[in-house]
């Protein structure tokens, strides 16, 4: 139960007429003094009657705010919600400062990588179409999120593609809450759907034809081959390293979607390739992909030339799956799996060289290196 009252704060030399929210129920309740901005001499104040007996002007700004609060909670009653303070925070004291929800989406937004922003970006471009503008945190309830999905299957009918967008708009509430914006959270009566991908790896007789394939573009190929190698690394990673990520047979890099420092042991397969497309004096660890000024372009016609010559609607994306595929099906631990694809990696830069789990990520890929490239007598669990 949520009820307010007017109450002169007289504390201080300019007395200020605040509000004094409670909320909950007996024995949990919590009471929040909210300050209004009106200031009142304490002689002037007429507490039973709650008015200004000399301002008119002040009386007419405490009936506006009793009505817009009223009104507030009559709605949080219809719609079978509790009030948010920190909704009635802004109410009250007449400030916004972007908490409401899209100023707040496009400042959360702002926080993120190039490749990311596009993505909260194309969730945003959604919501505005929606007509999200104006709404408050409190507005974004589990009915709205419905209508919302409603709204996006016209254009949208994968569940995984709707999906993403509630997954941002779920981070943004979490991130809202976290900094005291808002007390909502949709997301308890609002579940996320998802459908099975299908699959998205070759097997390992595949992998092998590959990387010995006599093919009509070998350079994509061994692009292909060389992203599996280096532990599934996402393309924007493979373009942006340098001569300098090279430190003691490793990879040393940032990656771009996290920030996070990963360490990728260099297997001497994966440097035969490197070695390969390396032009001495390019600071480019792979020189041409210095051509492309983004790597999207690239990632395209890499797609494009798999396709054409393995079909299957195969990408550079697979062998990032495949690596991770055939890992688990050489009985790879997940703790292991998730380290390696840059999931869970948290040493630090002076502690990476004796990090027991990474050795153990060493050992696992050079395992599975082995085996494709048939080094190895190993028989995948499962296979035929």
């Amino acid at each position: 139960m949520t009820i307010y009252n007017l109450y002169l704060d007289a504390r201080y030399k300019d007395a200020q007429l605040k509000v004094r929210v409670t909320t909950g129920r007996r024995g949990e309740r919590k009471v929040a003094l909210i300050p209004t901005g009106i200031f009142i001499d304490p002689k002037d104040w007429d507490d039973r009657r709650k008015r200004d007996k000399r301002n008119n002007a002040n009386n007419t700004r405490i009936f506006a705010l009793c009505g817009e609060i009223d009104k507030y909670l009559n709605k949080c009653k219809d719609e079978g919600r509790k009030p948010d303070i920190q909704a009635l925070k802004r109410l009250i004291s007449g400030e916004d400062d972007g908490t409401s929800f899209m100023p707040y989406f496009i400042k959360f937004r702002d926080t993120k990588s190039a490749r990311t922003w596009e993505i909260y970006d194309n969730t945003r471009k959604k919501l505005e179409a929606f007509g999200a503008d104006g709404m408050t945190f409190e507005d974004f309830n589990a009915k709205t999120l419905k209508r919302f999905d409603e709204w996006l299957m016209k254009s949208s009918p994968s569940p995984n593609s709707r999906a993403v967008h509630f997954r941002n708009i779920r981070a943004v509430f979490n991130a809202a809450i976290t900094d005291e914006v808002t007390e909502c959270y949709p997301f308890r009566k609002f579940k996320i759907t998802y459908e099975p991908t299908r699959k998205r790896s070759v097997s390992v007789d595949m992998m092998r034809h590959i990387i010995f394939d006599d093919c009509q573009f070998p350079r994509e190929r061994d692009i292909f081959v060389l992203i599996f190698l280096l532990w599934g690394i996402n393309m924007v990673d493979l373009s942006r390293l340098t001569t300098s990520s090279i430190v003691d047979g490793r990879l040393e890099y940032r990656r771009a979607k996290t920030g996070k420092l990963y360490s990728v042991k260099i297997e001497p397969e994966a440097m035969a390739i490197i070695e390969k497309y390396h032009k001495e004096g390019s600071d480019k660890l792979i020189t041409f992909l210095g051509n492309y000024h983004d790597y999207r372009n690239y990632n395209f016609r890499i797609d494009e030339r798999l396709k054409k010559m393995y079909g299957g609607g195969i990408s550079a994306y697979w062998a990032r799956h495949t690596f991770a595929t055939l890992l688990a099906e050489l009985n790879t631990p997940i703790d292991t799996i998730s380290l390696a694809l840059g999931h869970s990696y948290g040493s630090k830069v002076t502690q990476v060289y004796i990090n027991p789990d990474l050795r153990k990520a060493d050992e696992a890929v050079r395992k599975l290196v082995d085996y494709v490239y048939g080094k190895s007598t190993v028989v995948l669990s499962g296979a035929n």
